[in-house]
């Protein structure tokens, strides 16, 4: 008997399944209803829905059964985590499918990045669907109501951004109706190891239903609107002929997640996964730092004039705003202005020893000593690094080579905290809970040098991203994104 024949035999209750969930209240995403019902799963498949028995029955006991949650948009590598390490992370959150756009390591390595992240990819209790461009698929970000509704009136799939850097929900969820609710999913972009200890999008659910938003609507937002618009047919549903990736809720206030079922098989209880993985070192993803030595004058800038360019960090977004600084100079070299929260800003290019090096400031970090570099800046992921005086700026630089990639802090020489990131220099290939250790190591070094940024990493990768408005730094020099040039430092 095959697959197919076998299951509808066991629909029609003339063969038992193999399990049945029992006792359960379904969460139809079809039809908006919550009712009684059994499910009943063969192999990796859905073989009905109302009053079965299996050769292995759970009794839920009056919990809620929905459907695997969907991650609209997201970028891996901003979790740090290999993808093994991802789906050990965001599974027992009952996130069961993701939609990733590998750009990140496909910037740096192209296709030998490409092939080396589908490859750990592959054979996961997380399903890990490559993108191609948003653009191409009519599906954008949107960090605004209106911007939202001009998305929504052109016929996009708005995403509803609610990661650790961008967090855009509270403004756009007011717009989102019974009508229009289907163009809708909630996506986490880019979500950080610390936050992922405490959730994926369980608590993008919990706190879209803590601002009065219908719990239903959003579970569509994470199930059956992403599955529809990526035309994943099998997927996003609790219903006959579907996978069986399948959430066991103990409530629809906070979404805790009881048990997570992929294709039928138990991978998650109690927050806790029941599968192990493994982190196959490859060196071709390995030693990708390639800066030409350079000397700290090289960092240094002649100040043309009292008045130059400065980015303004946005406190919650990605978006940066163009402001216009007090220079102030040593020895008429410009030189980081702690007290009034302007600091110096450079990035080195890190691919090619080409040797180029961009200087600029910005304003919102708040450091009042020492420096701090990465090499995840988006979108070309050079080195990019703040500071208070030039030192410590060559030091943190010199670090993040060493590491073959990573997160640095330094003050007065020392190295205070890191980060390693050998993976392209953008991914750990350590478990979370190990890089979530180092990052809020990293992430208080910042604090007791002043910052007052929850993410003040996240928020110094985006500086170089030079696709958002509106100043950003490249190794080139600042890029004035509105106008699409590179712009001189000083006024």
């Amino acid at each position: 008997m095959n697959g197919l024949k076998e299951r509808m035999a066991v629909s029609r209750g003339e063969k038992k399944a193999g399990l049945v969930l029992k006792n359960g209240q379904l969460i139809n995403v079809f039809s908006g209803e919550i009712y009684p019902a059994d499910v009943a799963i063969h192999k990796e498949r859905i073989a009905g829905v109302g009053d079965y028995s299996g050769e292995e029955e759970i009794d839920l006991n009056g919990r809620y059964v929905a459907p695997g949650f969907i991650d609209g948009h997201v970028h891996i590598e901003s979790s740090l985590l290999t993808p093994p390490e991802l789906a050990h992370a965001v599974v027992p959150h009952g996130t069961t499918t993701v939609i990733a756009g590998p750009h990140e390591i496909v910037n740096i390595m192209g296709e030998d990045g490409f092939k080396y992240i589908r490859e750990v990819s592959a054979k996961l209790p997380l399903d890990i669907h490559f993108s191609v461009s948003d653009e191409l698929l009519f599906a954008h970000e949107a960090t605004t109501a209106g911007e939202a509704k001009n998305k929504l009136r052109s016929g996009s799939q708005v995403l509803v951004r609610e990661g650790s850097s961008a967090k855009n929900m509270e403004a756009i969820i007011p717009l989102i109706d019974q009508v229009n609710q289907s163009f809708f999913c909630f996506c986490t972009d880019d979500i950080y190891p610390a936050d992922l200890e405490a959730g994926h999008l369980n608590e993008i659910l919990k706190k879209a239903v803590s601002y009065n938003f219908d719990p239903m609507t959003a579970i569509r937002m994470v199930t059956i609107n992403p599955a529809r618009f990526y035309g994943l047919t099998a997927y996003g549903v609790v219903a006959p002929g579907y996978f069986a990736d399948i959430n066991v809720l103990s409530n629809l206030e906070d979404f805790g997640v009881d048990m997570v079922f992929k294709r039928g098989k138990k991978v998650a209880a109690k927050g806790r996964a029941l599968f192990e993985v493994k982190v196959k070192k490859n060196k071709a993803v390995r030693e990708t730092m390639h800066v030409k030595p350079f000397e700290v004058d090289e960092l240094q800038v002649t100040a043309k004039s009292d008045y130059a360019k400065a980015i303004e960090i946005i406190p919650g977004q990605t978006v940066t705003k163009a402001i216009v600084a007090v220079v102030k100079k040593k020895d008429k070299l410009l030189v980081s202005d702690p007290g009034s929260d302007i600091l110096k800003v450079a990035v080195v290019e890190r691919h090619r020893s080409s040797g180029r090096i961009g200087i600029g400031l910005v304003k919102g970090f708040g450091l009042k000593k020492g420096a701090i570099a990465t090499s995840f800046a988006h979108n070309a992921h050079n080195i990019v690094c703040v500071g208070v005086d030039d030192e410590d700026m060559i030091s943190a630089i010199r670090r993040v080579e060493r590491l073959g990639g990573g997160k640095v802090v330094v003050s007065g020489g020392l190295v205070l905290g890191e980060l390693p990131l050998p993976i392209a220099g953008l991914m750990s290939d350590k478990p979370l809970i190990q890089v979530a250790v180092e990052q809020k190591k990293i992430d208080k070094v910042c604090a007791d040098f002043g910052s007052k940024i929850d993410h003040p990493f996240g928020a110094l990768s985006f500086l170089t991203l030079a696709d958002i408005p509106e100043l950003k730094i490249t190794a080139n020099g600042l890029m004035d994104v509105n106008k699409r040039k590179i712009v001189d430092l000083f006024e």
